[in-house]
């Protein structure tokens, strides 16, 4: 218990006994009904005391919390209105706030139309994809309703992309990884969607089912390649680097895969783009940084005009035909925008050297050369996917030519082969009889001399009969001559 309660405690037992002491005085010279009075005024007077003492003990922290609670929240709405709009009391250029931001994201991604995240791949037959779109997600992240697919209407082409997760910010999110193929919707209904390839169906299919995405990402456009999409996040651009810093470790991470004998080059390239041009470089590459000297025209729109998914952003002179980046919106200034030096002071200007040759053709001294600045050239990637399929599918289309003549090969040397063996085991057969054959030419020779040696001892034998026979013919003949002379 603390000195105040017990200084109260005091107070209180000195109260009660001064109104006893009263009481008591007054008692004989008022009634009873007066002394009940006073001592249930008495009473009742403590009581809402004490009452209004518990009531000061809750209020005196709840207002002081109040009082807390109002300054946080003008801090809260401040800071907020911070994150909002960014504080332009510091920096009137500050971009970093929420709206500025969503500004910037809605530039970027503006080349893209409409998109449609982790959409779950269903199944693939006869040539057709089925996809399920995601269901629609209220702002407290429940479901808001059955997925629908009026936003992918019949006859739409997309561009797909399997999506794999990646860790980002402690946080696994699936991202676009892969490009499947370009897509015509051929049937949409109630969140199911059926696909047809435009180009190289079955190979389209192929990549689909081997792909093992956990989902995928539809574009209503190609996204487009650009300078700033490899910078560091945060990077301003510099007279160093016009398209700011570029994030080395994304851009090595994100070539990994390649084939090391262009990787280097290939990061090379990218991670020099927008430095002051060294002298090295590709011509395509070499832009120029210019001043602006004296006010300029510069035609930056078509006379054409359609939405990007039904042409292009751009005609083949890089002038705008999309009307929804058109500078010149009711076309008074025939497409035309002006710059004067005003306009470009504090600007990083970057144009190729016959554009600036053009504009100082005009008018002499418009513009003055600052220096050479290294610019990568962009990728057409609808172009240039097309293109990779197609090679993919000459590639593969050789291939099976190898495989079938590797076949016909293999077949034939196969052939050889067993012609080989029977060759051999005719060799061996043919072996063995000549080996036979000159066993019996052995055999042959030897009885032969054996019965020529027969032969010449007979004929040596007869040879001496027929002496002997001759002789003894010879004798009688003598004998017979002899008897006849007698």
């Amino acid at each position: 218990m603390g000195i105040g309660s017990i200084l109260f405690l005091v107070a209180v037992l000195v109260t009660v006994i001064v109104f006893i002491v009263l009481v008591v005085k007054t008692a004989r010279s008022w009634g009873a009904w007066h002394s009940v009075l006073l001592s249930l005024l008495f009473i009742t007077s403590w009581t809402f005391v004490f009452m209004a003492a518990g009531v000061h003990h809750e209020r005196v922290p709840d207002t002081k919390a109040a009082q807390e609670a109002v300054t946080r929240a003008k801090l809260a709405e401040e800071q907020s209105v911070k994150l909002e709009w960014g504080d332009y009391t510091l920096n009137t250029e500050d971009t970093s706030a929420l709206r500025p931001q969503k500004s910037l994201l809605s530039r970027m991604t503006a080349d893209r139309g409409r998109v449609w995240r982790q959409v779950q791949f269903m199944d693939a037959n006869s040539n057709q994809i089925q996809l399920q779109l995601p269901t629609a997600q209220d702002n407290a992240g429940a479901a808001a309703g059955a997925p629908s697919s009026e936003s992918l209407p019949v006859g739409l082409i997309v561009y797909a992309f399997g999506e794999e997760l990646t860790q980002v910010d402690e946080q696994r999110v699936a991202l676009p990884k892969s490009y499947l193929g370009e897509f015509q919707v051929s049937e949409s209904q109630a969140g199911l969607v059926t696909l047809t390839p435009t180009l190289l169906p079955g190979q389209t299919k192929q990549r689909a089912e081997s792909g093992n995405f956990v989902s995928w990402t539809l574009y209503e456009l190609m996204p487009p390649d650009s300078h700033e999409a490899f910078a560091a996040i945060g990077s301003s651009p510099t007279e160093e680097n016009i398209f700011g810093n570029m994030d080395e470790e994304s851009i090595r991470a994100l070539f990994a895969d390649i084939d090391d004998a262009y990787r280097d080059d290939v990061i090379k390239a990218y991670l020099a783009d927008g430095s002051k041009a060294s002298g090295n470089e590709p011509e395509e590459n070499i832009w120029v940084q210019v001043n602006v000297v004296k006010p300029i025209k510069i035609a930056v729109d078509s006379a054409d005009e359609a939405n990007a998914s039904q042409s292009s952003y751009f005609d083949p002179t890089g002038r705008a035909i999309d009307k929804r980046i058109k500078a010149d919106k009711d076309g008074s200034a025939g497409g035309e925008i002006e710059i004067s030096p005003d306009d470009a002071r504090g600007e990083l200007l970057v144009i190729t050297p016959s554009a600036m040759e053009e504009l100082n053709s005009r008018q002499a001294g418009s513009v003055e050369k600052v220096r050479d600045v290294n610019v990568r050239p962009l990728n057409d990637y609808e172009k240039e996917f097309a293109q990779s399929l197609n090679r993919s599918n000459r590639l593969d289309a050789q291939i099976a030519i190898v495989e079938r003549d590797s076949r016909q090969i293999q077949l034939a040397i196969d052939s050889v082969e067993e012609m080989m063996l029977f060759r051999q085991q005719e060799g061996a057969d043919l072996q063995s009889d000549l080996d036979n054959i000159r066993r019996e030419q052995e055999l042959l020779a030897k009885l032969t001399a054996d019965e020529e040696q027969k032969l010449a001892s007979m004929q040596r034998q007869m040879n001496e009969w027929y002496t002997k026979l001759q002789n003894i013919h010879a004798r009688r003949s003598v004998e017979e001559m002899s008897m006849l002379n007698n």
